[in-house]
């Protein structure tokens, strides 16, 4: 009998906190399967994931997600890196830091975390890059009255290459490297400018020389879904050489101004945008989780939407990650949005689990058993 009342006071606790109608997933076999196949057949795939800062602060859930899948199929590297304080680059004078928690126009890059040098300051005017593989994809701004730069083994090692960036075509130039080690937490590399005009570098990728799964970030703080649509031209050319067979979209804490039907809107704007940049690329929506917030619902609502009437994979953590009582009782959450490290380990691990079992991880989640397990 005592059991039953518990239940019942965890039902009646949670069912102003409940999401309706989205149930805890869809469509999650069929948006993995062409990943999964490349997989087994001993390739790399490319998973891109755009977040907010759940995707990007200490604690978030990605280094366990990748670190699970890459246990499994094979790490491929890293993936793309921002050039940024915060993603692995170290400035000198000249340089703008600009990116972090901020969207500044013009709106370049993946995730708005590139840097730019003015064009003109004196040395020491370096950039150091901390990859975290071997060989790196480089990707900078090319475009009209635009400087060059060298990029040297080191902080200031030898001359490996001098690229030039002035081009009569506004773009994004690439350039691949292969370190003569693998990065032991020195700078593997710098950019170093020439002060003939402005050098824009959006970040580079890291790669590894085995196949297996490799897992792109392009997520920042304060992030929503306005903040991928504000991206320019210079966003769909980096989204084509990352060329993703899957894009994971966890966004909604920070939308929480918008209506299920606005969202589904907007949602429904970007997923048309990876389309057209990334057309054989599968695609699945992260509803996010319940801290509490009664704008949510709606969101996870919205997202649903759109997965239904596209056929899209769809996960509904607001459902199966459970409640904020839960949060709170098991130390996951740092301050009631972002996570601790066992909070990042707890979604990693749910989001790994529902990858490799195609969702069948999640039927049976709900509110009242996370509440239990409290």
């Amino acid at each position: 009998m005592r059991f039953w009342l518990i239940l019942v006071s965890a039902v009646v606790a949670g069912l102003s906190t409940t999401v309706a109608g989205a149930p805890p997933m869809v469509n999650l076999r069929e948006a993995f399967a062409d990943t999964k196949a490349r997989l087994r057949r001993g390739q790399t795939a490319n998973v891109l994931v755009l977040g907010d800062s759940l995707s990007f602060n200490p604690g978030s859930y990605l280094p366990v997600f990748r670190q699970r899948l890459q246990q499994v199929y094979g790490n491929a590297g890293y993936g793309y890196q921002g050039l940024s304080l915060w993603t692995g680059g170290a400035f000198n004078q000249g340089w703008t830091h600009s990116g972090l928690n901020s969207d500044y126009p013009p709106h370049h890059s993946l995730d708005g975390l590139w840097n730019e040098y003015d064009g003109e300051s004196a040395w020491p005017n370096s950039a150091d890059v901390y990859p975290h593989d071997r060989t790196v994809q480089i990707h900078y701004l090319k475009g009209p009255e635009r400087g060059s730069f060298d990029i040297r083994l080191g902080t200031s090692g030898p001359v490996v290459a001098t690229i030039r960036t002035d081009s009569a075509d506004f773009g994004v130039g690439t350039f691949s490297l292969t370190l003569p080690a693998v990065p032991t937490g020195q700078a593997a590399f710098s950019y170093h400018p020439h002060r003939n005009g402005p050098v824009a570098i959006l970040g580079h990728v890291s790669q590894s020389d085995q196949p297996g799964i490799r897992i792109h970030r392009a997520a920042n703080g304060g992030w929503g879904v306005k903040n991928f649509l504000w991206r320019n031209s210079t966003f769909d050319q980096q989204l084509g050489l990352l060329d993703p067979d899957l894009v994971m979209i966890w966004l909604g804490q920070n939308d929480q101004s918008e209506t299920r039907t606005s969202y589904a809107m907007r949602i429904g704007q970007l997923v048309d945008r990876l389309r057209a940049g990334a057309p054989s690329s599968e695609i699945v929506l992260v509803g996010t989780y319940n801290q509490g917030s009664a704008a949510l619902p709606e969101l996870v609502e919205g997202m649903f939407d759109v997965a239904t009437q596209r056929g899209l994979g769809f996960i509904n953590l607001y459902r199966v990650a459970g409640t904020p009582r839960f949060f709170e009782l098991n130390g996951l959450l740092s301050d009631g949005i972002h996570f601790t490290p066992a909070g990042g380990s707890y979604f990693g691990n749910l989001l790994a689990e529902a990858f490799l079992t195609d969702g069948r991880s999640l039927i049976g989640r709900d509110f009242i058993r996370q509440f239990e397990l409290a």
